[in-house]
């Protein structure tokens, strides 16, 4: 994204135009923390305000980087000698002590070129105790002209030590029609029912709901309704269905929160009926919010190494034990 009008994601427009005159004024923070919803482009805005920061001659009309310097050439193809990364390594669970001091011995060095280096620290929830206290240190005594980009789905994560060394910058949802429009345009390979679904199941962020599509998360989602539902109407559980549903853990919670949120709240999807289920019994019924915690507990142990074959069948018996109570 070398400019704000070339922004991918026009609601991004508002908090980089806003990023741009902080920094422009001297009044950018060492360590903006970009905080907000999963899904809505927050890395796509760090790596905006990095283009800007280190752009020679960022562009005062329309904010951000120019786009044609050596130096945005360099961001642009991913070699920027003052421009570092760190996110959670694909085979582990968390940002390690090791990463993050690495990464403090780059910032440290002189600039390769121009007067600036810039970090971003991906889903810096993530970090581990030991990585956010090798962290805390650079917050507190930062070098010159350094900036560490924070960026975190689930602020609430992060340790008050780093929270509170931050400049809070809250990026928020995309207002219905703006994420709708926008979801149309890149999904239109998809169904609009299935788009609709996608950004009910993502809570209304579009980035989010395009990823659910192009996994093929939606198919999935459908497929595990039909399943729950001929659970709630009597056909049993079938066999081997915990060790299946297992194989995508992660796919597998997702989905299993959002038909249950479906039911706590008396919404239905576009795309299934809960006829086994009466909507209304499930706006009164307590007993929904437990299987929906228990589906996110799922959730949150994607990764740890937990029996997921074993929790998931735990969850279809309690699934069809309150079906039965229902009906």
């Amino acid at each position: 994204m070398s400019t704000v009008a070339e922004s991918p994601f026009p609601w991004l427009e508002a908090p980089a135009k806003g990023l741009y005159r902080e920094f422009e004024a001297g009044s950018l923070g060492h360590a903006p923390l970009l905080h907000g919803p999963k899904g809505i482009g927050k890395l796509t805005l760090s790596h905006a305000l990095a283009e800007t920061i280190l752009c020679h001659s960022p562009l005062p009309a329309s904010g951000g980087a120019c786009g044609q310097c050596s130096a945005c050439q360099l961001m642009a193809g991913g070699t920027h000698p003052d421009f570092f990364q760190v996110a959670r390594a694909e085979d582990a669970k968390d940002i390690t002590v090791d990463q993050v001091r690495e990464l403090i011995d780059k910032v440290a060095l002189t600039p390769a070129m121009g007067a600036h280096r810039v970090a971003v620290i991906e889903s810096a929830e993530l970090m581990n105790e030991n990585a956010a206290n090798a962290l805390l240190k650079t917050l507190e005594e930062p070098p010159d002209n350094v900036w560490l980009i924070v960026v975190s789905h689930a602020p609430g994560r992060l340790p008050p030590t780093i929270w509170s060394r931050c400049q809070k910058v809250g990026v928020p949802l995309p207002d219905p029609k703006q994420a709708r429009d926008w979801l149309d345009q890149a999904g239109a390979a998809f169904e609009p029912a299935h788009r609709e679904l996608a950004l009910t199941m993502s809570s209304g962020a579009p980035c989010l709901a395009l990823a659910y599509l192009e996994a093929g998360l939606i198919e999935t989602a459908n497929e595990i309704w039909d399943t729950l539902s001929a659970i709630a109407q009597g056909q049993g559980i079938p066999p081997q269905l915990s060790e299946q549903w297992s194989e995508n853990a992660q796919a597998t919670w997702t989905c299993l929160a959002h038909w249950v949120c479906q039911l706590a709240t008396g919404h239905v999807s576009i795309v299934h009926q809960p006829d086994a289920i009466h909507a209304s019994e499930a706006r009164r019924s307590p007993d929904w919010s437990e299987l929906w915690n228990q589906a996110l507990e799922g959730l949150a142990l994607v990764g740890s190494g937990v029996r997921h074959d074993l929790l998931i069948g735990r969850w279809l018996l309690a699934w069809e034990d309150r079906c039965q109570q229902a009906a």
